[in-house]
């Protein structure tokens, strides 16, 4: 797990292959299920996001050159208080196509009942390749 600033806030992310240089790391062709402990959470460290209750997340990936787009829909796992909690479990399908590199933007979005629509979180992103799935 590590600390990533967010504006005034503090927001941790963990997952099974993340980086301490701040930067997520997703290896192509894998999945990041909860049930094997690989599940990409944040949490909001510094209490500043909403309450969640009722949110909808989405986890979405863009390469700088936009021709490969990983969006996963993600989960509320702890809604209120002073450690809310989301996470994103990207699978296998959604992962196999996307193109290797280290040039890759990423965000956390709610969808709030209120219709508001808030960023939690953004940052860097690596795919990197898995040698079993061929370019």
């Amino acid at each position: 797990m590590y600390i990533m600033p967010f504006g005034h806030q503090n927001i941790s992310v963990s997952s099974g292959t993340n980086a301490p240089s701040n930067r997520l790391i997703i290896i192509r062709g894998d999945d990041y299920s909860s049930a094997e402990n690989r599940s990409i959470d944040w949490t909001d460290t510094g209490s500043v996001w909403p309450d969640l209750t009722s949110g909808s997340i989405s986890f979405t990936a863009k390469k700088n050159t936009r021709d490969s787009t990983l969006t996963s829909t993600g989960s509320v796992i702890v809604a209120t208080g002073a450690n809310k909690q989301v996470r994103a479990e990207p699978t296998h399908a959604e992962t196999t196509g996307l193109k290797v590199g280290d040039d890759w933007l990423y965000d956390v979005q709610v969808t709030l009942p209120s219709g508001s629509f808030i960023t939690l979180v953004h940052g860097n992103l690596s795919i990197v390749e898995d040698y079993a799935i061929p370019n």
